[in-house]
């Protein structure tokens, strides 16, 4: 069947990994000049970071990396910013409530964080 647009998924594997601060800079430096290739990608609709539901704080590291890829696209990305929560059974994943203890920017209405099926 044919779907009348294109999706493009960049993962960044190895961000936050013992190769060190160095490879993540690295990574950081690729990631920004795909996105300022002119032509590369035009728009970006959402940045998914991948989170365990039952996280009840997140990692040092996770904020990290998450502070990082922010810093590619500045504040405005933050209404774009949506988490994708694993492993997570019919109850509230505890890592919503790490993700609103941090402060982290979320594109859900209200400032709530509510997970989208």
């Amino acid at each position: 069947f044919h779907v009348p647009y294109s999706l493009t998924i960049v993962d960044t594997p190895g961000f936050g990994d013992t190769e060190g601060i160095e490879r993540d800079r690295e990574i950081t430096s690729a990631v920004k000049q795909f996105f300022e290739n002119r032509d590369g990608i035009q728009e970006l609709d959402a940045v998914g970071f991948v989170v365990q539901s039952a996280l009840a704080r997140l990692t040092s590291s996770q904020t990290y990396i998450f502070n990082s890829v922010l810093s590619i696209f500045g504040k405005d990305i933050g209404e774009n910013v949506r988490f994708l929560v694993t492993f997570a059974d019919a109850g509230r994943p505890s890592v919503l409530a790490a993700i609103k203890e941090a402060s982290l920017p979320n594109g859900c209405q209200q400032g709530s964080l509510s997970p989208e099926f």
